[in-house]
Formats: C-alpha cells, structure tokens, sequence
C-alpha cells in the first residue's frame, strides 16, 4: 500500500508540475517566429539547450541517478563543498530519504507528464471549440473549456502513477520500500516463480485498472495524438509569463537534481577510476552483451509497431485514433515493469520445456539471446510507442508531403533522389533518435535483464547493480562512467553510419532503377 500511496501523491504532484513543464516545451519547441521566419543560430542554440533542460530526466538512465544518490553519495559530497554532513542527514532521517526519493520521481517523471499535456488527447475538442466555450460562458460553457485539460490531467496522473508505481532501480539503490524491491530481493533469494507470480496479482490488477481506464476514456472521447493550443501557446503568446517563469524553475530544479548533480558526482569520481577498469580489461564483455541485447530488443519494438500501425491503419473503424489505441493497449504490457515481465517469460520458458521436452530457451545461445530480447521488447514498447506518437505529432507534413510526391512519382531519378534525402531530413532522422534513445534506455534496464539474462553474458546493467550494493568506489564509478560514454558513442557513430549509410544506399537505388526503367 505505501507504494500505491506514494504513486498517488507523486502522481498528483506531477499534474500541476506537468502544465508548468508544457509551457516550457511549448517555448522550447517553437522552431518559428512570426511570419515565419526561421530562428536563427542563437535561438536555435538557446532552444537545444532549453529541450535538453527539459527532456534530461528522462535521458539519464535510472540505475545511474539510483547508484549517484544511494547511501547518499552525492549528498556526501556535496556536504563535503559546503561543509555541512548531508550524507548523514538522508542516511539517518528516513523521512528526508523518502523525501528526496518523491522529488527525484517528481523530477524524472514530470517530464512526462509535460509531454502528456503538450501533445495528449485533445479531449474531444480542438483549439477553437475551446476558445468558443470561454466566449460562451456559464457552467456549460466552462465545463466545454475545462473537458481538455481534465482529459490531460487523467492521462499524465495514470502515466505518472504507473511509472512510480513500478519504479525498481532508484528505490532499491535508495534502500525505499516498494513492492518490486520485495519481489525482486524474494526471486533472487530462490521464491518459486508459481508462488512469485501469485503475489504480484494486485500489482497487476492495478495497472491492468489503470491502464483500461485510460483506454476507455480515450476511445469515447475519440482524442487525436497532436500539439494541444489549449494551453495559450499561440504565436501572440509566448511572451514571458509567470507561468513559462514558474515551469522553467521547476525543470531546472529537475535537472540539477537528477542529471546536474549525478553526473558531478559521477565525473569527480569515476574520470580516474576510468582508467582502471580499461587497464583491467574485464568490462568489455558486458558493455558487448549489453549492447547486444539493447540492440535485439529496440529492433523487436520498431517491427512490432511497423507491423501494428501498417495493420491497423487499415482496419475502418480505427481511422479516428483507435488504432493507437489497440497498439498502446499491446503496448502496455511493458508498464506492468520488467521484473513482472521476466518473470511471466521464465515461466513460459518452463511451460515450454515441460511441454515439449526441448531446452531451447536454456542452451541454444540464440534461444537464449531471443528470449532475454523478448523481454526487453516488452519493457520498452511502451516507451517506442509514445516516442513514436510524439515523432508523428512534431513532423511537417506539408514538406513530407512534397518529398514522397518527389520520391514516389518523379520521373527524373536525380529528382527521385532529392526528393529521398528531403524526407530523411524531415523525418526519416527523427524515427532514428527515437529508436537510439530506446536503445540507450534498454542498455541500462536492469529488472527483465537480471532475470532472463544467460549464464556467461552478464549485461553490464546487471553487472554494475551487484557491485553498487557494496557502495561507491572509483572503479565503480568508473565502470558507470565508461557505460555512459560507450552507449553514447554507439549512438553518435551510428548516426552517422546510418546517415551516410541512407544517402549512399539511397543513390545508388535509384540510379539502379532508373537504368533498369
């Protein structure tokens, strides 16, 4: 119950944080001044960064702010800046370690609730039904005006709840009591799978609850993922109010407490011991697995939501947003946590062997591979789904538009291909940070992870977990450090190898075709 509790309140917190949040990314996102004009290279740097600002609780994994705050690390050196014995403050007062546990949640998971607010379901009415109502006035007219922001509200509080609610790495390295720290340490202490699965019967329900509710009301609304003008970000607008004032405080704050301050952490003690764990050449190994298994999971979201959307789109009855609806429903399955998802999987992992006799899933390598990938699919299909709404949301469909006529019906192939390369600019690029930033998130998942992974590939995740609950060290930073480093640098180089990779490949398919035609 304390951890149902909890998500209610961080929840409910995380509404009002969350119109603060979408007013802040309803300036970031402004790539336009009036009439049009595009900003220029000042803007767009004080824009980067202000995204950055905004989006950044959600970029740092959880394991590494879980690791930088625990048995208050950062707080210890912080104390040792200003003199003061903050380690000891939030290692013996419980009430300040919950109290920092709630606002490192509310700050990683405010951000989601900002994106809900900015680009949610309009709630059956768009800007100008909106506008009319407060021009009609009375109860119905400020009901009408209110449907909108109610409608988000729901959508952020169920979002945020279930994020809370199932939240694993921050709290267990934070030593917070959650139900998932409970099952967690159970199933590592030898809890059968059967009695296991039997305890987390109302966590599960819970969600399910949620979740279902959530569905329904988006259905009977028939809301449509898009920018939300109900929040008074039009172009005459977006002067420096106190509320733009008070959401780019918060997001600050967020940022400090959750990026700012672990990375300061981290880069104080982990650049020397960087040098150790490479020296030490015992690391590799599980940054490879890692990457391996990140990578098998973030291709399984993009062709099962590929192949959903493709489906669905042609299915009548879900041309008004039921077809997101069905693939958030499939989707939601990842949000009940990846320890409930390792575990259903082993369980299906013995149901098959005890069926067929066949242990594929336990030393055939790639069955193995497939199965801990499997369930990294799971976890991070919601994550790919919302990201990918997002993604459709933000894309200019007039150049789109344009680029495909370019593309599909020039008969020049020079044409063709420019046409080719102005679609990936405007939005073949976008689809690749999205499945980067699912990527980067699956390499450092450690629940699903712990319980699926073979013997003989340790992720680094998992690997990092166990030494973390000995404490901070040099080295540990260090390895935690040279994840963050090696993740990223995957990322980055593959954004260029794709990149040059789409432009040479693009040319040379059409300069086939066109011999060919």
């Amino acid at each position: 119950m304390l951890s149902a509790g909890r998500a209610v309140v961080i929840g409910l917190l995380g509404v009002l944080v969350g119109v603060g949040v979408a007013y802040m990314l309803g300036w970031v996102l402004s790539a336009r001044q009036k009439g049009g004009k595009k900003i220029g290279f000042v803007q767009w740097c004080v824009m980067g960064i202000g995204l950055v600002v905004v989006a950044g609780p959600m970029g740092l994994p959880s394991l590494v702010v879980g690791y930088a705050w625990g048995d208050s690390g950062v707080a210890s050196e912080l104390g040792n800046v200003l003199g003061l014995p903050m380690g000891k403050w939030f290692v013996k007062q419980a009430w300040l370690a919950e109290l920092l546990y709630g606002v490192l949640l509310l700050g990683r998971y405010g951000v989601v609730s900002g994106f809900v607010m900015r680009y949610g379901p309009s709630g059956g009415h768009d800007g100008e039904g909106v506008w009319w109502a407060k021009r009609v006035g009375g109860v119905k007219g400020f009901w009408m005006g209110c449907q909108g922001w109610i409608g988000s509200a729901l959508i952020a509080f169920c979002g945020v709840f279930l994020l809370v609610f199932g939240e694993f790495e921050i709290a267990s390295l934070m030593g917070r009591p959650t139900w998932s720290v409970w099952l967690f340490d159970a199933q590592v202490g030898g809890l059968d799978v059967g009695r296991a699965m039997l305890n987390v019967v109302w966590p599960m329900g819970l969600q399910v609850l949620v979740v279902g509710g959530c569905a329904v009301w988006y259905l009977r609304r028939e809301g449509r993922i898009g920018v939300n003008d109900r929040w008074g970000l039009r172009d005459e607008d977006r002067c420096v109010s106190w509320k733009l004032l008070a959401g780019a405080g918060w997001c600050l704050f967020a940022f400090l407490m959750v990026v700012g301050l672990p990375m300061w952490y981290l880069m104080s003690e982990g650049v020397a011991g960087v040098r150790g764990v490479i020296d030490a050449g015992m690391f590799e190994d599980d940054l490879w697995y890692s990457g391996v298994y990140a990578l098998i999971g973030t291709m399984g979201v993009g062709v099962i939501l590929i192949a959903m959307w493709w489906v669905m789109r042609r299915v009548k009855w879900m041309s008004r947003g039921g077809a997101d609806v069905v693939i958030g429903g499939v989707a939601a399955m990842g949000l009940c946590g990846g320890l409930i998802v390792g575990m259903v999987l082993v369980s299906f992992r013995q149901w098959f062997e005890g069926l067929t006799g066949n242990d594929f899933f336990s030393d055939v390598v790639v069955g193995e591979w497939l199965l801990i990938g499997m369930g990294l699919m799971v976890v991070l299909l919601p994550m790919g789904w919302v990201l990918g709404l997002l993604a459709r949301a933000k894309r200019e469909r007039q150049s789109i538009y344009v680029a495909k006529m370019m593309w599909g019906g020039g008969v020049d192939r020079y044409i063709r291909w420019r046409g080719f390369g102005i679609w990936w600019r405007k939005y073949g690029r976008v689809w690749y940070w999205v499945g980067a930033y699912v990527f980067f998130q699956g390499f450092f998942e450690l629940s699903a992870s712990a319980v699926l992974y073979p013997a003989g590939g340790t992720p680094a995740g998992v690997r990092m977990y166990n030494l973390m609950h000995y404490g901070q060290s040099q080295v540990l930073s260090g390895m935690v450090l040279l994840s963050l480093l090696a993740c990223g640098g995957v990322v980055l180089i593959g954004n260029v190898v794709v990149g040059v990779a789409v432009k040479c490949g693009g040319r040379f398919w059409f300069q086939w075709a066109g011999m060919r035609g």
